[in-house]
């Protein structure tokens, strides 16, 4: 039986797949059941409230609190088995503009770890590794300044990831940054940081983030792409679209960039507030204060959980 199973994944993942969730999917059936139950109780006993009359039954009335948030529990949870991973997803943040760049990346960071999430980082920078810069210095070429590379524990990735490639016109390598608070704080030159978030719901979370990111400044508009992936952190790819400089557009080819799809969010710095919209709602942001990266954490993280939220209420409405 055991050797039949086997073969069967083999031959038919898909379907392997959709059988070994499908004891999740009927546990959250019955309780579904059950919170169906319990909501015609509170029902009947709203009635019966309303009209005088001592209750009938001998079950407590059902608190509609309790009832909203097992609900809510329930259709996270089916959220989630959309998710071969439900509990991690590659991010990536890309931007020609340094301060947008690490501006939102030090707001994804600080939102994650307020959800508790561990976080892997790396980011793509055209500056060469201490390696290639001893390189040059034995070649009698004057090597880049070592400040662009604050950590000292900053290690080169695999080599299948430490090749070269050309992001935004300039010849880049990924890095990693071992110790991501520092590295956020320095702000070295780069070009696209990668994040690898991990934790409850971790997926469904960040998923929805992906898109065209604005940052409105006196002269000009600053986009920034976040790009999503089921990919592992060390396998992860950018988009090839990347390549050259202009690249990230809103209105893409018409506009001088490739399209990257719809806005996604605008960070309005100067008037306070970030406009979400996918959501169509529009929230406080105090970017003026000196914890400002914490302030827009604060609002992300709350946009990220409505987005969630939003999702997993429509699983109602399949």
């Amino acid at each position: 039986m055991r050797a039949e199973a086997e073969r069967h994944a083999w031959q038919r993942p898909e379907e392997a797949t959709a059988l070994a969730r499908l004891p999740a999917y009927n546990l959250i059936a019955e309780n579904l059941h059950r919170l169906s139950e319990d909501a015609a109780a509170t029902e009947d006993a709203a009635l019966l409230t309303l009209y005088h009359r001592d209750g009938a039954t001998t079950n407590e009335p059902f608190a509609p609190e309790r009832l909203g948030t097992e609900m809510h529990q329930l259709l996270r949870q089916l959220l989630d088995l959309r998710y071969a991973e439900s509990h991690r997803i590659t991010l990536a943040v890309f931007g020609e503009n340094r301060r947008s760049l690490f501006e939102l990346t030090r707001a994804y960071h600080a939102a994650a770890l307020i959800a508790e999430m561990h976080i892997k980082m790396a980011y793509y920078s055209p500056d060469p590794p201490p390696e290639l810069k001893e390189v040059n210095r034995t070649h009698g070429k004057r090597a880049p300044s070592a400040e662009a590379h604050p950590s000292a524990s900053e290690t080169l990735a695999d080599d299948e990831q430490a090749q070269t490639r050309r992001m935004f016109g300039r010849q880049v390598m990924r890095r990693e940054a071992a110790d991501a608070v520092k590295f956020l704080a320095a702000a070295p030159d780069a070009v696209g940081i990668v994040c690898e978030l991990a934790g409850p719901s971790a997926h469904a979370a960040y998923e929805g983030e992906r898109g065209l990111h604005a940052f409105p400044e006196a002269k000009a508009t600053q986009h920034l792409l976040v790009h999503t992936s089921d990919a592992h952190f060390a396998k992860y790819q950018p988009p090839p679209s990347l390549e050259q400089r202009g690249a990230i557009s809103h209105g893409g080819i018409a506009h001088g960039g490739i399209a990257h799809g719809e806005r996604r969010r605008t960070y309005q710095r100067t008037a306070g507030y970030v406009e979400d919209h996918a959501l169509s709602v529009k929230r406080e942001w105090e970017s003026a204060k000196t914890d400002g990266a914490f302030s827009l954490a604060a609002t992300l993280k709350f946009l990220i959980d409505a987005h969630v939220a939003r999702a997993a209420e429509a699983l109602i409405d399949e």
